[in-house]
Order: C-alpha cells, then sequence, then structure tokens
C-alpha cells in the first residue's frame, strides 16, 4: 500500500468517527426531551396514574421490583393507559 493511500485511509476513517460521535450525540440529548414544558398539572397527573397503577407500592422499600414479572407487567400496563388517557382528556379542554 502507498503512504498516500494509508493517509488518505486513516483520514477518511477518522472523519466518519468523527462524524457519527456527533451523530450519537446528538440523538442522545434528543432522547427523553419533552415537547414542551411540562407543567405542574401534568406532573401531578403523571403521579396520580403512578399510584393508581400500584407501581408506587411496587417501588416502595430498599429492594427493586422484579420489573419482568406479570405482576409488574400488569401494573405498568396500567400506569401507561392511565397516563394516555390524561392526555387525551388534556387534548379535549
Amino acid at each position: 500500500m502507498s503512504k498516500k493511500f494509508v493517509k488518505t485511509l486513516v483520514s477518511t476513517a477518522a472523519l466518519c468517527l468523527f462524524t457519527s460521535t456527533f451523530a450519537c450525540a446528538a440523538r442522545a440529548a434528543s432522547i427523553g426531551e419533552p415537547d414542551h414544558a411540562v407543567t405542574r398539572q401534568e406532573v401531578r397527573e403523571d403521579l396520580e396514574a403512578w399510584v393508581r397503577a400500584g407501581l408506587a407500592e411496587a417501588w416502595r422499600g430498599d429492594g427493586t421490583p422484579d420489573i419482568y414479572s406479570q405482576d409488574y407487567q400488569r401494573r405498568f400496563a396500567e400506569y401507561e393507559r392511565l397516563r394516555a388517557a390524561a392526555v387525551v382528556s388534556r387534548a379535549k379542554r
């Protein structure tokens, strides 16, 4: 291999790595960010859904619940259902 080819190959690899790093950082920065500022009412509704679904009880204490158990999965599905209902309710207001 010629020195020019190796230099081009290394430069291209460095550019790809540099570019992909920025792409990953941008993706990581956007994950979990709400589309709008969360209001106190939305936080209260979320907490109420968490408690009503039984997740507050599941996380009470020092131990971590078995998040793969059927009981926990059922509670989490109920939490998501309650959250979705709250979003629909807010949209109708």
